[in-house]
């Protein structure tokens, strides 16, 4: 029995131009790890008067009902071969590209549902499995202490595409070379908010919800739309060593808006990019604990907000591709 490794394992992408219409991959991705992506079914007995028809007292039948297709994607975060996911993630209609050699690529974050093809191969199984109509409720971005930067992207789908077949081939572009291209922890600086700066010890995570969910209709056990049923605003979460009482007093008073915090990133050669989340307040500030060990920690949870002109979020790489959704 041939037992079956995950080490080869690879997600393609491509846009859809209708959504559930499924397209060819254009983009590919070596992820960290993988989670779902098995196409599952409702079962309802069919409950009558009479169970099993005389033969026993089970339930006469089962009808299988909707379907639901989700997953979970983790990929390491890099420089150059992620913007069509950042796209999807971040919701802007397209990305604003600027500059030349090396360009600026800027992901605001807005109310478009990007709908995308996902290819999945399963390690060395030599079969995949392509799933249409897939979009992103929500997704994030994790900087920890001693760890390369990852992006975690939850999936809903409509559907599995087809049987699993033969695997499809993987180009990897860019986003091969993981050396150069990929967010280090040590490419990240300090945060700034509010005329300061403020160490990240030890970790840094950027949430977004996008509040999506799946829409059906009668005919059909496929989800076949997605509408945008909540609204909430971005948020960065700092765990840190506690250095002073800045931060609990700015949440205890509610004192500072209108500012934002931003977090800089600087690679190898031309790469670099900013994380900034406007009009940014604490709106949480967890308790924690005190005992023996390396510090006070302190973890603090800022939101951030439109203010009429800006998004209330926007991720900012510079590379030397002059395409922001180029593989």
């Amino acid at each position: 029995m041939a037992l079956r490794s995950p080490l080869v394992t690879a997600v393609g992408i491509g846009a859809e131009t209708t959504a559930g219409t499924p397209v060819s991959r254009t983009n590919w991705a070596i992820p960290m790890s993988v989670s779902g992506f098995v196409e599952q079914y409702d079962y309802r007995n069919i409950e009558t008067l009479r169970p099993g028809v005389g033969t026993g007292p089970d339930p006469s039948d089962v009808i299988r009902q909707n379907n639901t297709v989700t997953g979970k994607i983790t990929l390491p975060m890099t420089y150059d071969g992620l913007g069509l996911w950042l796209l999807g993630c971040m919701g802007a209609a397209a990305v604003v590209t600027t500059g030349s050699s090396p360009w600026t690529h800027k992901y605001n974050r807005g109310t478009t549902i990007h709908h995308h093809t996902i290819e999945l191969i399963r390690g060395d199984s030599g079969v995949s499995e392509v799933f249409t109509g897939c979009y992103f409720p929500a997704f994030r971005i994790v900087f920890q202490q001693g760890r390369e930067a990852t992006i975690e992207i939850d999936v809903v789908a409509f559907k599995a595409s087809a049987d699993r077949a033969s695997a499809g081939s993987a180009t990897f572009g860019s986003f091969g070379a993981l050396a150069t291209n990929i967010i280090a922890e040590d490419d990240a600086s300090d945060i700034g908010w509010n005329s300061a700066t403020y160490v990240v010890n030890r970790q840094l995570t950027l949430e977004v919800e996008n509040g999506f969910s799946p829409v059906r209709k009668v005919g059909s056990r496929d989800v076949v739309a997605a509408i945008r049923s909540s609204m909430s605003p971005p948020t960065m979460t700092v765990a840190r060593i506690e250095d002073g009482d800045t931060l609990y007093n700015n949440h205890r008073k509610n004192d500072v808006a209108g500012q934002d915090l931003t977090l800089a990133l600087s690679g190898a050669g031309n790469l670099a990019g900013t994380v900034t989340l406007r009009n940014a307040r604490i709106t949480a500030y967890p308790p924690q604990g005190i005992s023996s060990g390396d510090g006070i920690a302190e973890n603090v949870v800022w939101s951030g907000y439109p203010d009429g002109s800006d998004n209330a979020l926007t991720i900012q790489i510079v590379n030397d591709s002059s395409s922001g959704t180029a593989n």
